[in-house]
């Protein structure tokens, strides 16, 4: 079993709270009493995001990563056609630069599933976002059902060594042949959005809704949380919305990786009970 720390679009704000990356680790490790031998850069939800600060993650990350011999996941969000050239040029640069450290890659979308697997010599995962089933805490005959899992015999597929998975359901069922499954465990995403809230703060009306409109990154800066009628807690970081939830039995032929979102490290610097009553 394998456990992995996912830095995706959140690095930049933890770095600025913990100062530099062997303060994070070590905080993550204590908060979870586990060593994580895997870490994931980059971006799942936001192109911008990954443009901007991929290169800085990188550079941070990689003293400690060699020094330590943890392996990097790079992660691909969904570009779109005014990032994608960038992009690209980004994950060649990255994947020769950091070659001995960066062994996968996760994408989150056929186009690059196909670019990645035209390049060889790294393995692929099929990121969260290629995943398609209902997920949401607030309807019971998903929360507390189970969730099964058999996988598709479709080229995609056949292209990725392992599938992640959110944890949606008190009971994970997960037949996927020799393929590794790795389960986002304490975090799993309940929606995102093309347009950025953060982005479009401070912005006129007309300003709020233009994807070409430069990005002031306030997600770095700050999450916002939510709570429903019924208690559910919902945290949105840049422009997904997660809730906290477990699995109480996951079942699965396969090798399992678990996944830890460090929004927890976040809220010990600045509890939500602060953040509610300010």
């Amino acid at each position: 079993m394998e456990y992995c720390l996912n830095l995706c679009d959140i690095f930049t704000a933890l770095l600025y709270e913990y100062e530099c990356v062997e303060n994070l680790m070590s905080a993550a490790e204590d908060a979870k009493k586990v060593g994580y031998d895997r870490i994931c850069l980059g971006a799942y939800f936001c192109d911008d995001y990954f443009i901007r600060n991929i290169r800085g993650m990188f550079a941070s990350t990689y003293p400690y990563c060699r020094k330590n011999n943890i392996r990097i996941t790079l992660t691909l969000p969904v570009f779109s056609e005014s990032f994608l050239n960038n992009g690209i040029r980004l994950i060649d640069e990255l994947l020769t630069q950091y070659r001995d450290v960066i062994d996968e890659v996760t994408v989150n979308d056929v186009g690059m599933l196909r670019y990645i697997s035209g390049r060889g010599n790294v393995n692929i995962n099929h990121g969260r976002l290629l995943q398609k089933y209902s997920r949401d805490i607030r309807h019971a005959n998903y929360s507390k059902g189970c969730f099964k899992y058999y996988g598709y015999s479709d080229e995609y597929e056949s292209l990725a060594e392992t599938i992640e998975f959110d944890v949606c359901a008190e009971t994970m069922e997960i037949h996927i042949g020799g393929k590794r499954a790795a389960i986002h465990r304490n975090c799993s995403y309940a929606t995102m959005g093309r347009n950025c809230q953060f982005a479009g703060l401070n912005r006129s009306v007309w300003e709020k809704f233009d994807l070409s409109s430069p990005c002031g990154e306030v997600c770095s800066r700050f999450f916002l949380n939510y709570v429903d009628q019924e208690g559910h807690t919902f945290c949105q970081v840049g422009k997904a919305v997660f809730f906290e939830v477990s699995a109480n039995t996951i079942r699965t032929d396969s090798e399992v990786r678990f996944i830890d979102f460090p929004l927890y490290l976040w809220k010990q610097k600045y509890p939500l009970s602060d953040i509610n009553n300010s």
